[in-house]
């Protein structure tokens, strides 16, 4: 009897281990055909026929499609979200990242992220090298992305590289994403930003070329700049600010034929450095013998003479005075609201003034 109770517990026990092994394999065999049949459904009847992007400025569609559908399986949209998802492309130019998405079995929409860039320079093959606001190249590219400043550094560039620095002088470099901020700021949108050697910024601002100096006072320049733009954005000529200060706040506005070319300008503040650094000329020496012989030349001249020059000079200047106060009160332009600008138009350039004025 205990034999043969042994014998059915043993058997049982062989018959549950069928069931559960056939139980698991029926799992799996299900499993593998759920996938298949997916893998099948997603292969057959998941292509992507309706591509809509948005966000892209820079890179037109046909592009981006050149770059995202290199096989046959990226055409596919579950593939193609997927892939994007855990394997995003990197390689794309101007794009920083995108979001793939399907809205239905054969149509995608792809959101475009494209790379921050605020200015290029250009390299010793032509080629633009684009940075962003962290001075932090993005592309090097033949590409022309409107709407984006150029810098002209006349200090020179390095060998450039995506994901380096600018390949300028630190100084420069840290000075001009200081002025780009400002500007940005304020709103003013520049074509073209101007570094010399010496470390001067000249900005152009359609026809205006904008003699903007250091970096000193940056802030306060960049304010009366939005002011003041506005005020002569339809004429000609160059702006000075280069020599303002709180304790020379004048500001003039020169007006020329046509706007100055890159030779001109350079040519302009070179003369002008040479100037500031031009040493002062040496007072006369008066001679040692000749003094008496001076003072003896003085006193042979008739003594009358003289002192009539005198009181003739001190009569004219009272009435002669006033014309300066005048010209002072009719020097601004416009009504300034920071009280300390005034836009002064030299005295040779007022036809100039006229004849833009009347057009």
């Amino acid at each position: 009897m205990e034999k043969n109770l042994e014998e059915n517990l043993e058997e049982d026990k062989k018959q549950k281990r069928k069931s559960k092994a056939v139980i698991i394999v029926s799992i799996i065999l299900a499993v593998l055909i759920v996938a298949a049949g997916c893998v099948f459904f997603v292969l057959f009847f998941c292509n992507i026929e309706n591509v809509t992007m948005s966000g892209n400025t820079i890179i037109i569609d046909e592009e981006i499609k050149q770059h995202l559908f290199v096989d046959e399986y990226d055409k596919n949209a579950v593939i193609l979200v997927l892939k994007n998802k855990f394997q995003p492309r990197q390689d794309i130019p101007f794009v920083q990242s995108m979001d793939i998405t399907m809205t239905d079995l054969n149509s995608v929409n792809i959101k475009i992220k494209e790379k921050e860039i605020i200015g290029f320079i250009k390299g010793k093959d032509k080629k633009r090298i684009y940075y962003n606001s962290e001075g932090i190249v993005q592309e090097i590219s033949k590409v022309k992305v409107p709407g984006v400043p150029r810098i002209v550094n006349e200090g020179g560039i390095k060998e450039a590289l995506v994901g380096s620095e600018l390949p300028i002088r630190e100084k420069s470099r840290r000075e001009l994403l200081a002025l780009q901020r400002e500007l940005k700021q304020s709103e003013i949108k520049v074509s073209r930003i101007m570094i010399t050697e010496v470390g001067n910024f000249i900005l152009s601002y359609k026809d205006i070329s904008i003699r903007f100096g250091t970096s000193s006072y940056m802030t306060e320049k960049v304010m009366r700049l939005k002011y003041i733009l506005p005020k002569v954005k339809k004429k000609t000529g160059i702006l000075h600010l280069e020599d303002w200060t709180e304790g020379n706040t004048d500001i003039i506005f020169e007006m020329t034929d046509a706007k100055p070319t890159d030779d001109e300008v350079l040519k302009q503040e070179q003369e002008a450095e040479d100037n500031q650094n031009a040493p002062e000329a040496p007072a006369p020496e008066q001679p040692a013998d000749g003094s008496n012989e001076a003072l003896d030349q003085s006193q042979e001249q008739p003594a009358d003479q003289p002192q009539e020059t005198t009181e003739e000079s001190t009569q004219e200047q009272p009435a002669e005075a006033p014309a300066p106060e005048e010209n002072v009160e009719e020097a601004p332009l416009v009504d300034d609201p920071f009280d300390d600008v005034v836009i002064e138009e030299p005295a040779d350039e007022t036809p100039a003034e006229d004849v833009n004025e009347e057009e």
